[in-house]
């Protein structure tokens, strides 16, 4: 038999062929299937930070609102001295002798921690700056807040 004819055997010979293919699939599905499991973990992992994220935000946010209801609030002190709170920041008082507040709250689900202090840029300004961050996750947030002194409805939020 001519080294033609048994290469053509060989060739035309069936036997085993379908192991190798079966093989082949099975490594092309099993690529397949591993690929789409670690994108499904990785956007579930992206989905719970983002979601944390959020929350920290949503946290920074109420220590935004809790400092300015207490800057406005009257009736803390009563009487003949009381005054609104945001008044200890006011232009006729020297920057340097402006305090600097600063407090932690703890929340539901976190921790803010809220930090006003007068600046002047021309014009006096109260800033409120939020810390949120969520309670044993290291998510944070940080959002600032910043008012005319002589008009608290005049405000630049900076949410950084």
């Amino acid at each position: 038999m001519s080294m033609k004819k048994k290469a053509l055997n060989v060739l035309r010979s069936r036997d085993g062929a379908v192991l190798p293919i079966i093989l082949m699939t099975f490594m092309v599905l099993m690529i397949l299937i591993s690929s789409v499991i670690i994108l499904f973990s990785n956007n579930l992992r992206q989905t719970k930070r983002q979601e944390e994220m959020v929350k920290a935000h949503y946290i920074a946010l109420s220590g935004i609102e809790l400092a300015m209801a207490a800057l406005l609030q009257e009736g803390i002190i009563g009487g003949a001295e009381d005054t609104l709170l945001y008044s200890q920041f006011g232009s006729h008082i020297p920057l340097a002798n402006t305090p600097e507040l600063e407090d932690t709250l703890t929340l539901d689900n976190g921790e803010v921690l809220i930090k006003i202090r007068a600046i002047d840029t021309g014009e006096r300004w109260v800033e409120i700056r939020s810390k949120g961050t969520l309670v044993n996750m290291d998510a944070t947030r940080i959002i600032r807040l910043r008012f005319l002194v002589h008009n608290p409805e005049v405000q630049r939020w900076d949410p950084n």
